[in-house]
């Protein structure tokens, strides 16, 4: 033990460190790796020491522990804290999507609208944490909501969500911070300062993400007159959202958004903040009338039943205005067809006015119906 009280790394391993008898309180929907960060700081121990004395026979900041934090470790959160197993498993992402544990069927299919942070080591090289500097402030801690793909903007202040350090533009990776988790881990700049400057108002993508929200909670999603459940309506929105960039990447024309081509090739989980924003806007905007607006996205990219077919069982929904498309925009040439290309090619090669005169009246009767197979 140090000057300073703390249990430090070249302890005598004869002490037995009782943990978790410094209380924390759970923040308002907190991210468990935040939880535990705050935890390890107020212990006066370094989040990896804490979770090594604590958690020795588990793997922790290797691992992305907000979406596949093990039963065991679970069991002895709840137990060394005091908490029951679904406190700690409300402060996971699976509880979010309303999964038991990160063992359950639904939990993959739900991951698609979970933030992708990148583990390297200890390292996050990607930008899936988001936070809000105001609410920051206001409570030091990470929220759940902040990891999920369909979330822009902060409904409290009505701002952008940042995904990286103001300063030095590094991912936001707490566990590795030394003192205080709300700074960046590699410069140290204060991560909830703000100049009261936004890019654009977040008016519109507050109204996404609240309809995406409202159907996370079990209220479903209202499709017109039709009421979807909650995994029918993400089952389908992830076929239409992987088909809308490849019809962006397709046809540049169709693109009313600001999204380079290398972020239009990437899942829509590993992308920054804006670029996820400006392509779930595409997506509110097709469900908006529905089907109307898909099938006049649909006309105008082109896209026929065929581009569904690879996509695996669609939902009934979905299925119903594929329905609508054709099912094939090209058709095979006939056998018509295949004579009068040969008719005219052997003419063409033959040359002459008398070779020229006889293709030029068998396209006219071509255009008339009219073959002389």
């Amino acid at each position: 033990m140090d000057r300073t009280r703390r249990m430090g790394r070249h302890r005598a391993t004869s002490i037995e460190v009782v943990p978790w008898y410094a209380h924390v309180v759970p923040g308002r929907d907190e991210l468990i790796s935040s939880f535990l960060v705050r935890s390890a700081h107020r212990h006066g121990l370094s989040p990896y020491r804490f979770t090594a004395v604590t958690f020795p026979e588990n793997v922790i900041w290797t691992r992305d522990i907000d979406s596949s934090l093990s039963d065991q470790a679970l069991s002895l959160i709840a137990h060394y804290y005091g908490l029951t197993i679904d406190d700690v498993v409300a402060m996971t992402l699976f509880g979010f999507m309303g999964c038991a544990s990160s063992s359950d069927p639904q939990w993959p299919a739900c991951q698609r609208w979970i933030n992708v942070i990148g583990i390297y080591h200890r390292l996050r090289l990607r930008f899936g944490l988001q936070f809000c500097p105001l609410c920051l402030k206001d409570e030091p801690v990470f929220q759940r909501a902040w990891r999920l793909s369909f979330v822009f903007a902060c409904p409290k202040h009505g701002i952008f969500l940042r995904d990286c350090c103001p300063s030095c533009e590094m991912a936001v990776m707490p566990h590795r911070c030394k003192h205080e988790p709300t700074r960046c881990w590699q410069c140290g700049t204060v991560l909830h300062s703000f100049d009261g400057k936004d890019k654009g108002s977040a008016d519109t993508a507050l109204a996404v993400q609240y309809r995406m929200l409202r159907c996370l909670d079990g209220h479903g999603y209202c499709l017109g007159p039709e009421l979807l459940s909650t995994p029918e309506f993400i089952h389908g929105a992830s076929i239409m959202m992987r088909l809308i960039k490849q019809q962006l990447q397709s046809h540049p024309d169709l693109r009313p958004i600001h999204i380079c081509t290398v972020d239009i090739r990437e899942e829509t989980r590993r992308l920054r903040t804006h670029s996820r924003e400006a392509l779930f806007s595409v997506l509110n905007e097709l469900l908006e009338d529905w089907p109307v607006n898909f099938l006049h996205f649909a006309h105008a990219a082109g896209m026929t039943q065929l581009a569904f077919r690879t996509c695996g069982e669609l939902p009934n929904w979905l299925t119903a205005a594929v329905a609508l498309l054709p099912e094939r925009l090209r058709t095979r040439p006939r056998n018509n067809d295949k004579w009068l290309i040969d008719h005219v090619c052997r003419l063409e090669h033959v040359g002459g006015a008398v070779s020229w005169a006889l293709r030029a009246q068998a396209l006219m009767r071509a255009a008339k119906g009219i073959y002389e197979c």
